[in-house]
């Protein structure tokens, strides 16, 4: 048997307890005085029993039983801060929170305005507000029937507007906002049945647009807009239900001056990459051309626009893959003593066996690519 002191730091889930005597009307509050505070010894609340040692919370149930009777408790009782002021007035039918009810902090200002259905079903139904103990709206949202509906709309504690949500039936549909502490819109998303459908902008502090992007059912789809703080686009890409496809391109800060270049087809790299040089000419710095994920070519280039040799690996030598083949031009079939010498192999015996090696460690190594490369167009 759990006590009432138990659970009741989850009143404001809003999920076990009910109903006070005379709840105050949200749209007709004005600052509270000390005259405003309830008091336990009010004549009104003087001879409601404690609920603590009069009910109990039944986790299997999910009702508020009677401690003496141990079955479902229609009445009411109250809660009392230390203080004394009174913390709630709760009324049941049948072990279900009935109505609508006002929540105090121990200061006696309002904490929660709760409404559960008239029908004792123990659900939320109509407006609910949470407040914060200064006294300003924290939240405030609308219920039918225990599933969340309407606009929602959540506050900073200086009570300027924080978000606004839209809701149907406890699944996000329509537009939801968030603002900045300064008013200004920070973003604007499109909802359906719980899922981005739409527009999806975002905006810096000062107002300019941060992100625009479009959505279909959750998935990203079509051009998408991302911008520097002075309103200059910083990167765009494509999308087709949900998974990257067409052309990325990223801009340097300083107006057309092209960043990177990449292509996709259905979520794998499919043709030209490029990156450039942040100089005053925006010189070529790396090209290479993929297809269905794997790289058929690349090229490097230095800051003046003429290639260069390909970056050193670790092993000193440089894997190319040619329609999923390994390249072995670094790998002669037949290699003069100079050459064996050169790489400090001792016969030649030594050095067929690191090649047969070499050649089948990166034909496994492609097949993983493409493998890779296969599972990650699933789904698009």
């Amino acid at each position: 048997m759990k006590l009432v002191t138990v659970f009741l730091s989850t009143i404001c889930s809003g999920m076990i307890f009910a109903q006070i005597g005379q709840p105050i009307d949200p749209d007709q509050q004005t600052e509270q005085t000390t005259s405003d505070v309830h008091k336990c010894r009010d004549a009104q609340y003087r001879m409601i029993p404690d609920c603590n040692g009069t009910v109990y919370f039944d986790e299997d149930q999910k009702a508020v039983m009677h401690a003496k009777s141990g079955k479902a408790f229609t009445g009411s009782c109250k809660v009392c801060h230390m203080n004394g002021n009174l913390e709630m007035f709760l009324t049941y039918q049948g072990g279900k929170p009935i109505g609508q009810d006002t929540v105090y902090f121990e200061n006696g200002q309002i904490q929660l305005i709760r409404s559960h259905d008239v029908q004792g079903t123990g659900k939320e139904d109509g407006s609910w507000k949470l407040y914060f103990e200064t006294g300003g709206v924290k939240w405030e949202k609308n219920y039918v029937m225990g599933a969340e509906d309407g606009e929602s709309r959540y506050y900073y504690p200086d009570s300027s507007l924080w978000k606004i949500e839209t809701w149907s039936l406890g699944q996000m549909s329509g537009i939801k906002q968030e603002y900045y502490k300064n008013n200004t819109l920070k973003k604007e998303i499109m909802y359906q049945n719980g899922e981005w459908n739409g527009k999806y902008i975002t905006y810096f502090e000062s107002g300019l647009v941060e992100s625009e992007q479009e959505y279909k059912m959750g998935k990203k789809v079509g051009l998408s807009r991302y911008y520097y703080d002075n309103g200059q686009l910083f990167y765009e890409e494509n999308h087709e239900n949900g998974c990257r496809d067409g052309e990325f391109k990223r801009f340097y800060p300083k107006e057309n001056m092209r960043w990177t270049i990449e292509n996709y087809q259905n979520d794998v790299r499919h043709g030209l990459f490029e990156e450039y040089y942040d100089n005053d000419k925006n010189t070529i710095k790396y090209r290479a051309t993929y297809r269905k994920g794997m790289l058929m070519e690349e090229h490097f280039f230095d800051e003046f626009g003429d290639e260069t040799a390909v970056p050193e690996k670790k092993d000193g030598m440089t894997i190319k893959k040619e329609e999923g083949e390994v390249d072995v031009s670094g790998w002669p079939e037949n290699p003069s003593e100079e050459f064996l010498k050169e790489h400090q192999f001792k016969s030649m015996k030594d050095y067929q066996k690191a090649r047969k090696n070499y050649i089948w460690y990166h034909e496994q190594k492609i097949k993983e690519q493409e493998k890779q490369a296969k599972e990650a167009g699933k789904g698009c």
